[in-house]
């Protein structure tokens, strides 16, 4: 994705995946959402192992349970 556009929602990025199937393999490159009118825009990521390229805006917020979920996998996999 090389985007550079409005949301008349505030989330602009939306990913709900499941925890069986997490969304993987992802990249987003040089997206940069801004809403209509002005302000920010955010993102909604369950379950997705996702890499950034360039300026991504906005990004999914890291929160204690994904980075847990990730290390368990992580974990019960070796």
């Amino acid at each position: 994705m090389d985007r550079a556009k409005n949301s008349a929602d505030e989330d602009a990025v939306i990913f709900k995946c499941s925890k069986k199937h997490p969304c993987q393999g992802i990249v987003l490159q040089e997206i940069n959402f801004t809403r209509e009118g002005g302000g920010d825009t955010k993102a909604i990521c369950n379950n997705v192992e996702l890499t950034y390229t360039g300026t991504v805006i906005p990004r999914c917020p890291k929160n204690i349970v994904q980075i847990n979920e990730h290390l368990e996998r992580m974990i019960t996999t070796d």
